[in-house]
């Protein structure tokens, strides 16, 4: 059995055999309430896929964003348990803000640095 854990000042996420995501959004005044999110209702599988959970990060007004083992990022509202769109980036690239405005590169090469914030 694998599992992670990812804590935040008050909201606490849990993630069970890359399958279950335990979400408390008060883990210190009410350690008994907490949501469970099931792998099986992730947009991925709407498409005939199939998807577990690699990380859950708590963030504000009781949503999380859920990264799924194909690295792709979504926004979950906790209390409904539906998906926002997609967070598009690419994996293992941080360059926003990074300034590339003398570079040589390809047409595509610059939509990747534009789709990731970068500067041109």
């Amino acid at each position: 059995m694998i599992q992670r854990n990812c804590l935040s000042y008050k909201k606490a996420m849990f993630i069970h055999d890359y399958e279950l995501i335990f979400y408390w959004n008060n883990l210190k005044d009410n350690p008994d309430s907490y949501d469970i999110f099931d792998y099986k209702n992730t947009p991925e599988l709407s498409n005939g896929g199939s998807t577990t959970w690699d990380f859950a990060i708590p963030i504000s007004n009781n949503h999380f964003i859920c990264c799924t083992e194909t690295y792709r990022l979504f926004p979950v509202n906790a209390k409904t348990g539906t998906f926002k769109d997609e967070i598009c980036y690419t994996p293992g690239l941080a360059i926003c803000g990074c300034k590339f405005k003398k570079a040589i590169m390809s047409e595509e090469c610059m939509k990747i640095i534009k789709s990731n914030r970068g500067i041109i």
